[in-house]
C-alpha cells in the first residue's frame, strides 16, 4: 500500500486531481473482479449488475461535463 500511494499521487499530479480521482470509485469493483480468479470468490448477477451500473455512471460523468 505504501508504494501504491506514490503511484496514486503521481497519477493525480499528471492527470489532475478532479479527473483522476473519479477512477477511485472503480476500485471496489476491480478488487471484486480480481478476487474471482485469484481467491475463488463467487460473482453473482446482482453484484456484477451494480458494478456495471457504477462503471457506466463514472464514464458518463466524465463525458458529460
Amino acid at each position: 500500500m505504501w508504494a501504491g500511494f506514490f503511484a496514486w499521487y503521481r497519477g493525480l499530479d499528471w492527470g489532475g486531481a478532479l479527473r483522476v480521482s473519479q477512477t477511485q470509485l472503480l476500485q471496489p469493483f476491480l478488487a471484486m473482479l480480481f478476487a474471482w480468479p485469484l481467491l475463488g470468490e463467487r460473482l453473482d448477477a446482482v453484484s456484477v449488475g451494480f458494478a456495471l451500473a457504477v462503471v457506466a455512471i463514472v464514464f458518463a460523468s466524465r463525458r458529460l461535463r
